[in-house]
């Protein structure tokens, strides 16, 4: 998802990120007697399907058993995960890339995109409620981008539109692209075969600019993806809606074992 994103202008001071301003305050609730007494939320949250035969009361008149409802309530679980993931101090080292303070806008945006993309692959077949879940994807990681093109690049509101439509080209693109690769005759996404594997690093080392032309690192980056969207086969409505966390820290493990079993050359 090459090609950068040049703030106009004066550059700005970074605000504190745009996810921890709005992240929910984990102690409401809580009194100092009782420093890890269950939240009121917690209590409700913490079983959301049938108890006893009814459904919790609270949780339905909010609409949480409604199809919209548990859309949107999976969706910005993988979305969250996806962020936590790929800005990960695990998942760039693994590919070598260590950010002096932060990852860089490109980075973020390139490898969040890329999340998304593997997280599409069960989703599609999902029928339309896998259809409802990405798109409501494709719409928080624009928002996202826009937020963090505002607040932390400090692009104005004049250019903010035509940047956004940038973005969203350069992601949908590098989709098709990667599609294009590694989907079968059958409609199947195999990673296993040598070829595929070939074809896609190539697709990366085009398309994410954050690689920097290193084949090294797109191998890498293959076999992360591979062993990935292998941990997310057999993903059904019923998994989705009662642990949408699809992002195994495991695949990240393996990811950093095989790269001590394909060093770098010198």
């Amino acid at each position: 998802m090459g090609g950068g994103v040049e703030a106009k202008g004066q550059s700005k001071t970074a605000p504190q990120d745009v996810r921890e301003s709005h992240a929910p305050n984990q102690d409401v609730g809580r009194t100092s007697s009782q420093p890890h007494a269950e939240t009121l939320w917690q209590r409700v949250f913490k079983d959301t399907e049938k108890v006893d035969g009814r459904q919790n009361w609270i949780l339905k008149m909010l609409g949480w058993y409604a199809p919209e409802g548990r859309v949107r309530g999976a969706s910005r679980e993988i979305f969250q995960d996806a962020i936590t993931v790929s800005e990960s101090d695990g998942f760039l080292n693994m590919l070598g890339i260590r950010e002096a303070v932060k990852p860089s806008f490109n980075v973020r945006f390139e490898f969040l995109g890329l999340h998304l993309w593997m997280a599409f692959i069960p989703l599609r077949k999902l029928d339309n409620m896998g259809m409802l879940v990405q798109q409501t994807l494709s719409d928080l990681f624009m928002t996202e981008l826009q937020k963090r093109m505002s607040y932390e690049e400090g692009i104005g509101a004049l250019s903010l539109s035509k940047w956004g439509r940038e973005c969203e080209q350069i992601f949908f693109a590098t989709m098709i692209a990667l599609d294009k690769v590694v989907y079968d005759s059958s409609g199947r996404c195999d990673l296993s075969r040598e070829a595929v594997c070939s074809a896609t690093e190539e697709v990366l080392l085009k398309n994410l600019a954050s690689l920097e032309n290193d084949p090294h690192r797109a191998r890498l980056l293959v076999q992360y993806l591979a062993k990935t969207i292998h941990g997310m086969r057999g993903l059904t409505l019923q998994d989705l809606y009662q642990d949408a966390h699809i992002f195994s820290v495991d695949s990240l493990r393996r990811a950093e074992i095989r790269r001590v079993a394909f060093p770098r050359p010198e």
